[in-house]
């Protein structure tokens, strides 16, 4: 199963990290494909997402669910494609280090199933990656901004 996993230490208190990622509509435009997002209640959003690995690009439709929010470091979640036969899960977690620094910790796991399924999770092995360590410095940029425009 192909996994993005990246962790990042910043000089952020995690509340601060906590307030800004808790809301999926905060962040869903930082994901690498981003077209648009529908919220549908607290815990599930619809997403539509560009998604490119190299030899594929196609437009897809993915139901996001969160399976825990455990304030202030955990959020889990799934995602199913309603469009394709791909799902996964992944976890932002963060440790707070001391009063002004953070660990975050992103992972990413994406199963691609059928008969396309192995060569398309050998692709997106070597990609998926890259798009957790974008994602994670994306939401670290805007929370720093979010925070200089504050003081």
């Amino acid at each position: 199963m192909p996994t993005g996993f990246h962790t990042l230490e910043v000089d952020v208190n995690i509340k601060d990290i906590w307030s800004f990622i808790h809301e999926i509509d905060n962040w869903a435009h930082l994901s690498p494909g981003y077209v648009s997002h529908e919220k549908i209640d607290d815990k599930r959003m619809m997403w539509t997402l560009d998604a490119d690995i190299g030899i594929m690009q196609k437009r897809v439709k993915i139901e996001t669910k969160v399976l825990l929010r455990k304030e202030p470091n955990k959020i889990k979640f799934e995602f199913n494609s309603l469009t394709d036969n791909f799902s996964g899960n992944g976890i932002f977690h963060m440790e707070e280090i001391t009063d002004n620094k953070t660990k975050i910790i992103t992972n990413v796991h994406f199963q691609a199933k059928g008969v396309m399924g192995p060569m398309i999770n050998s692709i997106v092995q070597t990609i998926l990656p890259k798009y957790a360590e974008e994602a994670t410095e994306k939401v670290v940029k805007i929370i720093k901004e979010e925070i200089s425009k504050t003081k």
